[in-house]
């Protein structure tokens, strides 16, 4: 594949600009011959210098402008959409492995939401073919109307023998001169401000995707040391790997593969994922970390600085702590210096809660999401908010269905301190996770594996 530098595509583009000038140039050249025979006709024609000039004038430009238009609309380019492809149903005999896999394959081949209107092609569509077919039935009638206009025009023109010949010969003139010059500049030029109209949005938020891993990739390879890996795990806690399910999102760090961090830009919004928790709130990490995470990824720079924490779907990381205090208030106690807040949403999630902060947390949750509360949590995202989400499904089937035999342990003690609805959770179907029912507007999934000490040593910082 032949491949330019730098160089060569300003060559290219160079070559193209120069191209597009002596052509236009060309066109100068034609309307400037026509306006130097119009002078040469109106010198001594008896009608006066003026008058004819005028006259001869309006009608060019009207030739020239109608002749533009429809070389306009024979030049507007036809968009190329994209298919998208019907939804997949996975057979019901299908594993989960195969579930997630189709699941998988379907959403990244329907990135698009919206597509281009097209109203404008199918109205140049449509009347190109009807000229075109007017053009050919009615010849003999079009004939007969230049005619008429010849003679209607000839006394502005002194009324002469000649003076027919000429007001023919300026329409005809001037609107072909105008055709060809609507039809090059559109074709030239109409594709190339289409397309970067439709790209605007997407470039900006491509620079906004690199600015933020760079920053979330420093930001987590700080984070990753032994000592820290070592304190939690110490714990008995572990990490959950995450699974994308569109290209839109961009890993911030991995383990062997096993994506564990990653962000995505939703809409006006932004959604970042982790499959832990403890990173937010150990004390052995760096609050300098967090509060830059906070500030630069979740974009509270730019807003109310008022992080909202969902509470009341048994979230293991904001409502309990078997080892030591509330995460919730070790975290406020990190980034309270940089002027943040947390504020906690009691009960059930609607739009009147979220519009008091700018930042949503979502730790874990256990308890069933109602589809009204997943619909607000999407549309404060959609509106510019931004969505952290934290799951640990490795542990879900040990709070949400606590063995009964097992004795008091911490799972037993948070299912009597935190009663759950559960009751369209599948134990044996990841997918029915409340946190992946939350996170299913963003494309993306939390597995139910756990990363062990080995692998999360080698965690690697892989963000572009």
């Amino acid at each position: 594949m032949d491949r330019l530098g730098i160089g060569g595509i300003q060559k290219k583009q160079s070559k193209y600009e120069t191209d597009q000038k002596k052509l236009f140039h060309f066109l100068m050249y034609v309307l400037g011959i026509g306006g130097f025979g119009i002078c040469l006709y109106a010198i001594n024609n008896k009608a006066g210098f003026l008058t004819l000039y005028g006259v001869a004038m309006m009608i060019s430009g009207a030739s020239f402008g109608s002749g533009a238009l429809l070389g306009f609309l024979f030049g507007i380019p036809i968009s190329v959409q994209p298919e998208v492809l019907k939804n997949q149903q996975p057979s019901a005999s299908s594993g989960e492995n195969s579930l997630l896999t189709e699941n998988k394959l379907e959403k990244m081949s329907s990135n698009n939401e919206y597509r281009g209107n097209t109203n404008l092609e199918d109205i140049s569509n449509w009347l190109t073919k009807m000229l075109l077919g007017v053009g050919l039935t009615q010849s003999s009638t079009i004939v007969g109307t230049i005619k008429d206009y010849a003679g209607f025009a000839a006394p502005a023109f002194g009324g002469d023998d000649n003076s027919k010949f000429f007001a023919t010969s300026i329409l005809i003139y001037f609107l072909i001169s105008g055709f060809m010059y609507g039809f090059i500049w559109t074709r030239l030029n109409l594709s190339r401000m289409f397309s970067n109209a439709d790209n605007a949005d997407e470039k900006t938020i491509a620079q906004q995707k690199t600015q933020i891993s760079k920053l979330a990739g420093r930001y987590f390879n700080e984070l990753f040391t032994k000592d820290i890996i070592n304190k939690i795990m110490e714990t008995g806690d572990a990490f959950s790997p995450l699974e994308p399910l569109s290209h839109e999102w961009i890993t911030i760090a991995a383990a062997k593969n096993q994506i564990i961090a990653m962000y995505r830009q939703y809409k006006s919004g932004i959604v970042f994922a982790m499959g832990f928790d403890s990173i937010l709130h150990t004390p052995s990490t760096e609050g300098y970390i967090i509060t830059a995470i906070f500030d630069d990824i979740l974009n509270g720079n730019n807003g109310k600085k008022r992080v909202l924490t969902s509470t009341g779907h048994g979230e293991v990381m904001t409502m309990y702590d078997k080892f030591s205090n509330n995460h919730l208030n070790a975290l406020a106690g990190i980034i309270a210096d940089s002027g943040y807040t947390i504020v906690d949403i009691i009960g059930s999630i609607n739009t009147s809660k979220l519009s008091k902060g700018n930042i949503l947390i979502v730790g874990n949750a256990l308890g069933n999401f109602e589809d009204n509360e997943i619909k607000a949590v999407q549309d404060f995202v959609s509106e510019g908010g931004s969505l952290l989400v934290v799951a640990q499904p490795w542990a879900w089937k040990q709070y949400a269905f606590p063995d009964p035999d097992a004795g008091d342990n911490c799972f037993t003690k948070f299912a009597k301190d935190n009663p759950l609805k559960v009751e369209r959770q599948d134990k044996d179907n990841i997918l029915t996770h409340p946190m992946n029912k939350l996170v299913e507007p963003y494309e993306m999934i939390f597995l139910e594996n756990a990363i062990t000490k080995s692998e999360l040593l080698e965690a690697e910082q892989i963000a572009s």
